[in-house]
């Protein structure tokens, strides 16, 4: 409707704003508005600013839109295409519009279907497969640009300073690839070497690391401990780590928008024949329908959160002959448990 005066005073008929009609219903259709109220509302404005100026009751300010007015024919032709150039415009991109929304929502129901499969699998198969795809897709283009690399080094004729540069690219390209091995292993729990190791000590690090991070600013870590020779186990220091980090982090995050005291209790000694450690925060609590999925599917309580961390935790610690459990209720916190068997030495097996 605002268009209406524009055009008006542009020329009417020949106002070269008339265009500016076209864009408003497409903008309209892209805004899911009604198609036949915006196409007969932006017809009926139209039509009433040539009709005033074709009656006389305001005066065109354009020479070119009188002499149009004075040929009823030509005038009738102008009226009929633009119309008709109007109507066409919008059915086309409405076409598009809708072809595009349908692909669209048939992309995101292939993704929830395949979603909902990849969350009943195992968390084993689910990890792994997920990081050999991304390995294996990685891997043949940083083959293929190490290979024109070592064709370039091989040139006789090279400038020394590209050549060091190709080396330099060569070592960032073989780390790169270093890590690519690494992401496989990891998605393997269990593979690495293992060395009797103090869970005290371990955890002790591990503190030591996760107090630098923003969300530990205002959290105060409550220890109980026994002497750090007292227990042992037999496992791999990167993977043990990764489980007290994992597990500290998602406290931390639990702990992040409460207004009370944010405390995490940290507690290690001796369940029977293996070691506990106990890892408790005093957040919010987890949903009794998400806390009995998690460590089995990918859920998360958080909103950005995919249960992946836990889904790994668990299977580290289950890799090493061990367990994890969660217990969890809302506004009591959680507490998540990991048992690994106790490594005892020649001596402690014969006493």
């Amino acid at each position: 409707m605002l268009l209406g005066p524009v055009v008006h005073y542009t020329g009417g008929i020949a106002s070269p704003f008339n265009i500016l009609f076209i864009c408003a219903l497409i903008c309209g259709t892209g805004h899911r508005t009604t198609f036949r109220s915006g196409l007969a509302l932006a017809v009926a404005v139209y039509l009433a600013v040539v009709g005033v100026e074709y009656t006389g009751l305001l005066q065109s300010y354009s020479d070119v839109a009188r002499r149009i007015y004075a040929s009823r024919l030509t005038m009738i032709s102008i009226i009929v295409a633009t119309v008709g150039f109007m109507w066409i415009s919008v059915i086309i991109f409405e076409i598009i519009l809708r072809s595009l929304l349908g692909r669209i929502k048939k992309q995101q129901q292939q993704e929830a279907v395949m979603i909902r499969r990849l969350s009943k699998l195992e968390a084993p198969s689910q990890i792994g497969i997920l990081a050999y795809k991304i390995v294996h897709d990685v891997r043949g283009p940083l083959g293929a640009v190490n290979g024109f690399i070592q064709i370039m080094q091989e040139q006789k004729t090279l400038d020394p300073e590209l050549r060091e540069d190709c080396v330099l690219m060569s070592g960032e390209l073989a780390r790169i690839s270093n890590l690519l091995t690494k992401m496989i292993s990891y998605c393997k729990p269990g593979q690495s070497a293992r060395e009797v190791l103090c869970p005290v000590y371990v955890m002790e690090t591990m503190i030591s690391i996760v107090s630098f991070l923003p969300d530990a600013r205002r959290v105060q870590f409550n220890t109980d401990f026994p002497p750090r020779d007292s227990l042992r186990v037999l496992a791999c220091r990167e993977e043990l780590q990764q489980v007290f980090f994992n597990i500290i982090r998602n406290a931390l995050e639990a702990l992040e928008h409460i207004t009370g005291p944010r405390t995490i209790g940290l507690k290690i000694g001796r369940s029977g024949t293996g070691v506990a450690i106990e890892i408790q925060d005093s957040g919010p609590g987890i949903p009794q329908e998400v806390s009995a999925k998690l460590g089995r599917e990918m859920v998360s309580s958080k909103k950005e959160g995919g249960g992946v961390g836990l889904l790994i935790a668990k299977e580290i610690a289950e890799s090493h002959k061990g367990s994890l459990t969660l217990q969890s209720r809302a506004g009591e916190g959680t507490c998540v448990t990991i048992r690994l068997p106790v490594h005892l030495s020649k001596e402690e097996v014969h006493a």
